[in-house]
C-alpha cells in the first residue's frame, strides 16, 4: 500500500523581471510494504493536455521519503489566467510506479506568473501641472501658485526606484508651509 502525506506540501513561485521562473516543490510519501517506488513528477499545462516539464527520480526503499526538487520554466510559458471566455491552468502531478502495486498519484493546481519585460510597458514621461489662484481677502487677488509634478516613466514594477520631481512657482503673498505628494493605486 502506497500513501502519501501531502505529496506536494510546499509550493512556491519565484519571478524576477529578466529571469526565467522557477518553482520549488516538496513532496513526501510512506510505504507500508517491501517493495521498491520509482517517482515521476509533470507539470502539465491545462490539466493533462500538454507536458511542459517531467523529472524521473531514483527508486526509494520502503520508510517514509523526502526530494526536494525544481523546475526552471520556459520563459515564453504564458501565466495563469482565467475569465468567462477561457482559462490557462497549471498542474503539477507526482506518480509512483510500483512493481506489484497499483501506482499512486496527486495533482494539484498552481499559479504561474509570467516575467514582465520592461521594454513592452510604456516608459513616457508624466507631467502634472496645477495652478491655483489664491483669494486671501473677499475681493482682492492674492495671486497664484503654480505646482508642476514630473515623474520619469509611468510604468512601474515592484522594488523599482523612480525619479520624481515637483516645481512649485508661488507668486502669491500666501507662504507654502508644506507639499506632500501621494502615489495611488486605482
Amino acid at each position: 500500500m502506497c500513501v502519501f502525506y501531502d505529496i506536494i506540501t510546499t509550493l512556491r513561485i519565484l519571478a524576477a523581471t529578466s529571469a526565467l521562473l522557477s518553482t520549488i516543490h516538496q513532496f513526501s510519501l510512506s510505504a507500508s510494504s517491501f517493495n521498491n517506488y520509482e517517482i515521476r513528477i509533470c507539470l502539465f499545462s491545462s490539466r493533462k493536455c500538454n507536458v511542459v516539464s517531467c523529472i524521473d527520480l531514483y527508486t526509494f526503499n520502503v520508510g517514509r521519503h523526502e526530494y526536494s526538487f525544481s523546475f526552471v520554466l520556459p520563459k515564453e510559458l504564458p501565466g495563469s489566467y482565467q475569465n468567462e471566455y477561457g482559462y490557462i491552468r497549471y498542474y503539477i502531478k507526482a506518480e509512483v510506479y510500483t512493481s506489484t502495486e497499483s501506482d499512486c498519484e496527486d495533482e494539484r493546481e498552481i499559479d504561474i506568473m509570467s516575467p514582465i519585460e520592461l521594454p513592452s510597458l510604456p516608459q513616457d514621461a508624466v507631467r502634472l501641472e496645477d495652478k491655483e489662484d489664491i483669494t486671501p481677502h473677499c475681493c482682492v487677488n492674492g495671486g497664484s501658485v503654480t505646482m508642476l509634478l514630473e515623474l520619469k516613466n509611468k510604468t512601474f514594477v515592484q522594488t523599482q526606484t523612480s525619479q520624481m520631481k515637483v516645481h512649485t512657482y508661488n507668486s502669491s503673498d500666501v507662504k507654502i508651509e508644506s507639499i506632500k505628494v501621494k502615489l495611488k493605486m486605482v
